[in-house]
């Protein structure tokens, strides 16, 4: 898989040499192809050069097509998100900032993509320590995701509502991240009630409630959400795999912090043995991270597109 990326990126990386020598660097189709090849960076993670082909691309096309045309102000949104993946987080949410406020008037606040942006955003906020303003461009997107609830458009937005959600976890946001599962699990145990989702969004739930201290609320939710989500792991795409050790470390972080020790080691022992059968499977040690939990990605079902719909 990783050798037919790299040739796709060698292909694109061709195509645009071709298209500069034969057309000129301001040529439309030699900015699509910029255009393509940054994105293709930014699907396969490749961050370093998402930043240098749009750190080139956004200024050509501010250039040639102004700075309100939706192709300049979605490529100065993938490189605000290319910084943010870099960890440069000031130059990332200014861009970011600038960018949405544009997109949300062209598309529309309830577009998928303005939602992806929105997302991103709130890690920006919360990577720069503007975790007030984190929340309140939470508190949009919770009502956005409300008014939005019964359209087409739904459940990419609740894949939104989601991926912040796990976000103010991982910043220790637990009231915020409580809000975000509450309505995410609302909405998908309707819509979706034998989904994986149900049950990953059931163990941030109840990781929200265990940071704050309820353990006797996060239990149920934290148990239900791992026996689900294993239920169903083969339903699971590649990109949440590890929202099954996600799901089954805050079982030992649970216990251990409810201060019930052998139940947090039986858990423990699970979690030891999947990680060995993970790394007898992929034949690596690479992916073993945190006292044996595999590390996990930046988002639940990262919803990032290239370019609006």
């Amino acid at each position: 898989q990783l050798g037919r990326y790299d040739e796709a990126l060698q292909a694109s990386r061709e195509v645009v040499r071709l298209s500069r020598e034969a057309l000129g660097p301001e040529h439309p189709d030699t900015l699509t192809s910029l255009n393509n090849l940054g994105g293709l960076c930014l699907e396969m993670d490749d961050f370093d050069e998402g930043v240098r082909v749009f750190e080139e691309l956004v200024p050509l096309f501010k250039r040639v097509l102004g700075p309100d045309h939706p192709d300049a102000i979605v490529s100065t949104a993938n490189l605000g998100r290319a910084y943010l993946e870099v960890k440069r987080f000031g130059e990332a949410q200014e861009l970011l900032e600038s960018a949405l406020h544009k997109l949300e008037i062209q598309l529309g606040p309830d577009h998928p993509y303005v939602v992806s942006m929105l997302s991103n955003l709130v890690t920006a906020y919360l990577s720069c320590g503007n975790n007030e303003r984190a929340r309140e461009a939470t508190a949009e997107l919770l009502g956005i995701a409300q008014e939005s609830r019964n359209s087409l458009r739904a459940g990419k937005i609740y894949g939104g509502v989601a991926a912040v959600a796990l976000k103010m976890l991982e910043h220790h946001e637990y009231v915020t991240a409580e809000r975000c599962a509450r309505e995410c699990l609302s909405f998908r145990e309707q819509a979706m009630p034998d989904s994986w989702l149900v049950f990953n969004t059931r163990s941030m739930l109840g990781a929200a409630l265990l940071g704050q201290g309820k353990f006797s609320e996060a239990e149920p939710l934290l148990v239900d959400g791992y026996e689900g989500l294993k239920a169903r792991e083969s339903t699971i795409p590649p990109q949440g795999a590890m929202r099954l050790p996600e799901a089954l470390e805050r079982l030992v972080e649970l216990y251990t912090a409810w201060g019930r020790p052998d139940e947090a080691a039986n858990w423990q022992t699970v979690a030891e043995k999947m990680t060995n059968e993970t790394l007898q499977e992929t034949g690596t040690t690479e992916h073993a991270q945190d006292g044996g939990i595999a590390a996990k990605p930046n988002e639940e079902a990262d919803p990032r597109p290239k370019s609006p719909e």
